[in-house]
């Protein structure tokens, strides 16, 4: 399987167009197992560090990704050459539910 998106492509004068590239599924689902399982050893470290140190659970989180031309999925604004780029992670943290 083949997922379509599209990329900037560069003109001879210098200025963008946008093109399609076809990027295989297979590369997108590794890419995207890597990205979860770094994030799961950082969001496992940040659980336990909200009970100790705050008494506090993290309950939500929230993401955002990209994948480039090549399917590679990255946070958006980290895995991009542009300067000045950034991430965000969105990370819910509240009480403890008692009865749990």
């Amino acid at each position: 399987m083949r997922c379509r998106g599209t990329t900037p492509s560069s003109i001879p004068d210098g200025s963008k167009s946008i093109g399609r590239v076809e990027v295989s599924a297979n590369v997108i689902e590794a890419q995207m197992t890597q990205l979860m399982k770094s994030m799961g050893s950082v969001l496992g470290r940040a659980k336990q560090s909200a009970g100790e140190i705050a008494g506090m659970e993290l309950q939500e989180v929230e993401l955002s990704v990209e994948i480039n031309a090549e399917g590679k999925v990255s946070l958006i604004g980290v895995g991009g050459a542009q300067a000045g780029a950034s991430g965000a992670i969105t990370l819910k943290f509240g009480k403890p539910d008692p009865q749990k």
